[in-house]
């Protein structure tokens, strides 16, 4: 870096420096060109707005050269992106002088979006008006702040004991499903809720029910196929969404039963325990397109109970396309 010197004469005893407008306005020009802050300033009419000049930070920030934007129309080159929060800011320029720190996007030269924060002030002079703006990236800490907003949308829809989807992004993903089925396509509600499982809590305690609880879950994701939402939506109850070729719902007893022997073979816990429990599973299908979410829910609900009812470990019933149920039992 070339070494910079300067000198000032001794003022008069008593006396303070005398800067002039010219030298004045040298140091101001020097400050703007060699500023790590990008800064551009623009000349503004009625109907146009044109580039008169950008320093080095600007044109890094932004990837353009100054032979691109030199006395171009901001909307027609350039990194201003035409919106009505552009001229909201245009409003408060001519009504107030200027803002601060407006979250502003800004086009790079390659394409891409550029979140910035904004100071502008408006100035006559000559009877022309002149547009001072600074720009601060702020790209690191809104992809910061989106990264933490995706992780707390993420945890808001989980599980915290078993990671799986819980209650709230069940209900979305049900009602996404039924929004999407194609005519030639069926959607399957499986409520699966546990046989047991309160005296395991009442006898081994929370821990041990935990773990239990845990382990149902992994082994749910182990038996589901890529296509299966799978959720705990409460308690010790779960519930599995399956995507079915219209026509092909027969096949649900043969899947559910191959879900229900692997996922309710015996649990062995750290001192050697083996616990055993079963589950009622009432099952619905709704093979229209857009469904009703809260019908489907009814009537899977219902079917659960019905299971639950016949006190078997492992009952399972599903309601037909003609409202019969039909129904599996494992002793």
């Amino acid at each position: 870096m070339p070494k910079v010197s300067s000198s000032i004469d001794q003022s008069p005893p008593g006396g303070e420096l005398d800067l002039s407008a010219e030298a004045l306005s040298a140091l101001l020009l020097r400050m703007f060109e060699f500023s790590p802050v990008a800064m551009l300033i623009s000349t503004t009419g009625p109907d146009t707005h044109r580039y008169v000049k950008a320093n080095k930070a600007f044109l890094d920030l932004t990837g353009f050269s100054w032979d691109e934007l030199a006395g171009q129309d901001m909307l027609e080159r350039g990194p201003a992106v035409d919106s009505p929060a552009r001229k909201r800011r245009l409003r408060l320029l001519q009504e107030h002088g200027g803002y601060r720190l407006e979250e502003v996007e800004i086009r790079h030269a390659g394409g891409a979006l550029i979140p910035t924060l904004v100071s502008s002030q408006r100035s006559t002079i000559a009877g022309v008006s002149y547009d001072v703006d600074m720009l601060m990236d702020v790209s690191d800490r809104v992809a910061v702040q989106r990264a933490r907003e995706r992780d707390l949308a993420v945890a808001a829809r989980t599980d915290g004991l078993t990671g799986l989807p819980n209650r709230l992004d069940f209900d979305l993903q049900l009602a996404e499903r039924l929004a999407g089925a194609a005519a030639h396509t069926a959607v399957a509600l499986a409520f699966i809720d546990l046989n047991g499982f309160k005296p395991i809590n009442d006898r081994y305690g929370h821990s041990i029910g935990d773990m239990v609880l845990r382990e149902l879950a992994n082994r749910l994701r182990r038996s589901r196929r890529d296509s299966d939402f799978v959720a705990r939506i409460g308690g010790d109850e779960f519930a599995i969404i399956f995507d079915l070729p219209k026509g092909e719902t027969l096949s649900l007893d043969g899947m559910l039963r191959r879900i229900a022997d692997s996922l309710f073979e015996p649990i062995v816990v750290g001192d050697g325990r083996t616990l055993t429990f079963g589950a009622a599973i009432g099952v619905a299908v709704h093979d229209k397109p857009g469904g009703n979410v809260d019908d489907l829910f009814r009537l899977a609900d219902r079917q659960m109970y019905r299971a639950k009812a016949t006190g078997e470990r492992i009952c399972i019933r599903i309601a037909t396309k003609a409202g019969r149920s039909a129904n599996a039992e494992d002793d």
